[in-house]
């Protein structure tokens, strides 16, 4: 999860990590090591339990998809599936308690009630957290328009390639929790 925080605060960040190990191995690309981690993250996200920690994940993987790369793209499908698996999961948490236990309300950002100098640091750090502060679905769907929008005949096949019912899925949320009265 190191790794996606490095991605959330700075996708060149991340390559440039990659660039600089590559440099230290022998006949090893920096997109062999990058292809490397991300197809970690597609084999490993259903060990993932923690819902906080799969958001987090789906968020830094969505942050590749407008970079470019071609190891990116050809892995799209997969990245795809693995955000949409966690979006729905976000909506199956909202269907069942009504809310998005990861999205700051209006409460969390009152300042006045913390005692402590360390009460207001975490606060603020709780606030300022990506997990806390993305809606899910609008933030994959605003990073696949980007991608097309950056990089358009080159991410088409990739794009194309995706499961329609994955990206309708993701398109067309679940109607609302009706709530009982």
């Amino acid at each position: 999860l190191i790794f996606v925080r490095i991605i959330i605060s700075s996708t060149s960040d991340f390559f440039s990590l990659f660039e600089k190990v590559s440099n230290s191995l022998e006949n090893v690309t920096p997109e062999d090591l990058a292809g490397q981690f991300i197809d970690f993250v597609l084999s490993n996200i259903d060990n993932i339990s923690d819902p906080y920690k799969r958001k987090l994940s789906a968020i830094g993987m969505s942050m590749l998809f407008p970079t470019g790369n071609i190891f990116i793209f050809e892995r799209f499908p997969l990245l795809l599936n693995l955000c949409v698996d966690v979006v729905l999961d976000v909506d199956s948490s909202i269907s069942r308690f009504g809310f998005d236990f990861y999205l700051i309300t209006e409460d969390d950002t009152d300042f006045s009630l913390c005692k402590t100098e360390y009460e207001t640091q975490s606060k603020r750090l709780y606030v300022t957290n990506p997990v806390n502060n993305i809606q899910l679905r609008p933030f994959i769907l605003e990073k696949i328009e980007e991608t097309i929008h950056k990089h358009g005949e080159t991410f088409k096949p990739y794009y194309d390639s995706a499961d329609p019912l994955i990206i309708d899925q993701l398109r067309n949320p679940p109607d609302p929790p009706k709530m009982k009265q």
